[in-house]
């Protein structure tokens, strides 16, 4: 079942939070409108999503890791910006967050990208190297807004 389709009714929701999902759903304006109609009043919207203007998304190009065929939708603070005023959100804040990763598994994506000498990596960090975890940055944009009105 959908999130249109499950009938919640309207203002109930302190918050609601789109943690990696406006990317993968058909209609993001409509998703959006949705979502604010479930917010009371000063409920809050959350959002996270891959940002197409990101330097990361510059650097890699089309080896961005979030270039996915899954998803549907990419945003920039402008995009995303526009498309939620225009169903009725107000931005209160924009931000990049990082993601912690094992180092094994970071070189593990990078050699499914074909980083040089990733494969290699992986094999020197095998073991308790490899388990330490690290934050980076993907590219992604972390939102957070409010009904407006």
């Amino acid at each position: 079942m959908t999130l249109e389709q499950a009938e919640l009714p309207p203002a109930t929701f302190d918050a609601v939070t789109l943690w990696d999902v406006l990317e993968h759903v058909a209609d993001p304006r409509g998703f959006l409108t949705t979502c604010r109609s479930l917010l009371k009043p000063q409920g809050r919207l959350f959002l996270n999503v891959p940002n197409l203007d990101s330097k990361e998304a510059h650097w890699l190009g089309s080896r961005w890791p979030l270039l996915l065929a899954e998803h549907l939708n990419y945003f920039t603070p402008a995009s995303l910006g526009l498309c939620g005023e225009q169903e009725g959100l107000e931005w209160l804040d924009f931000r990049q967050r990082p993601s912690s990763f094992s180092i094994d598994y970071i070189l593990y994506r990078l050699s499914q990208h074909n980083i040089p000498g990733a494969s290699l990596g992986r094999k020197l960090a095998s073991g308790s190297l490899g388990r330490i975890t690290i934050p980076i940055y993907l590219g992604e944009l972390c939102a957070v807004g409010r009904r407006r009105g």
